[in-house]
């Protein structure tokens, strides 16, 4: 099966970061920016950059009454008993998007990092120039995994789904609230190639040779058996182990009561976000994906 798909000319590249006020890199590389935004410039559209969760950044706290990353559901955002802080700034954030690119193509990209030891990220929804514009980074980066989740009211509810077109980068592993020179240049290479991309996308400078990558499509989440520091937490034949192949019995979680747990699901997955700081408060432990090889190819 291939992949094929077309882009309008896109007029500007919007960037987030902050929207996790405890993930400090995307907050760093927005603070560096507004003092000197060369990086950023590319002469077939505007860029523009803002931090999307200011009180959480102050607090260093992922959010600071619910998830700013699941509150951009249209629907949520009409729901008139919607008092939270968060999520009035998804109403606020979504109505400038549109009144300051309203009639523009936009690319949004919003800036993320992950305890769980998963290197570089694209993260998008299955619609075609998102998966396409993730996978053409890839091609770019051979280091980057793409994650892809099916189009739902879950990727709705992320800030990345309000452009045009949306991605999300996530770089890791990095504790929460700190910042490492080497995630920074991760994540400051990533930018630079969807910035490098989109441009020639714009200009006609894009290659339009079919190519082929893996990248992973979500399967499902995994919870800890009973509930996130109770006896059970991951073994440690998976820590550590994100993207590699979980096989059918294979260790997933120990307890000192309980012992040793196998993955009893039927076929091999490759395990993600394994032991994720933030996931904790929703007793997940990680979650599935499965490979898959596909061709792609950017139409005129």
């Amino acid at each position: 099966m291939q992949i094929k798909s077309s882009f309008n000319k896109i007029d500007n590249v919007v960037i987030s970061g902050g929207t996790h006020g405890n993930e400090a890199t995307g907050v760093y590389l927005i603070e560096e920016w507004e003092k000197d935004c060369s990086f950023l410039k590319r002469n077939s559209f505007e860029t523009d950059f803002f931090c999307s969760n200011p009180r959480a950044v102050d607090l260093n706290l992922r959010y600071t009454e619910t998830d700013l990353n699941r509150c951009f559901l249209d629907k949520d955002l009409e729901d008139e008993s919607a008092v939270s802080y968060e999520e009035l700034l998804a109403y606020k954030i979504k109505n400038n998007l549109k009144k300051n690119y309203a009639g523009k193509t936009t690319l949004l990209v919003d800036m993320h990092t992950t305890t769980s030891n998963m290197g570089i990220n694209i993260m998008c929804d299955d619609e075609a120039p998102n998966l396409l514009l993730a996978a053409m980074v890839k091609h770019r980066l051979p280091e980057v995994h793409v994650y892809c989740i099916k189009k739902s009211d879950r990727t709705d509810s992320c800030l990345r789904s309000s452009g045009t077109y949306g991605i999300g980068i996530e770089v890791g592993p990095i504790p929460q609230g700190i910042l490492r020179h080497d995630v920074v240049e991760s994540m400051r290479k990533a930018v630079a190639a969807v910035l490098d991309i989109a441009h020639e996308i714009n200009t006609g400078g894009a290659d339009e040779t079919p190519f082929s990558i893996e990248y992973f499509s979500h399967i499902a989440e995994v919870a800890y058996p009973d509930g996130p520091f109770g006896d059970a937490m991951i073994h440690k034949d998976l820590e550590g182990r994100d993207y590699e192949i979980l096989h059918p019995g294979d260790n997933i979680f120990y307890g000192a009561e309980c012992g040793n747990i196998q993955y009893e699901g039927k076929e091999e997955v490759h395990p993600v976000f394994i032991n994720e700081a933030a996931y904790y408060e929703k007793g997940l432990a990680f979650s599935t994906v499965k490979k898959e090889h596909r061709e792609f190819k950017l139409l005129k």
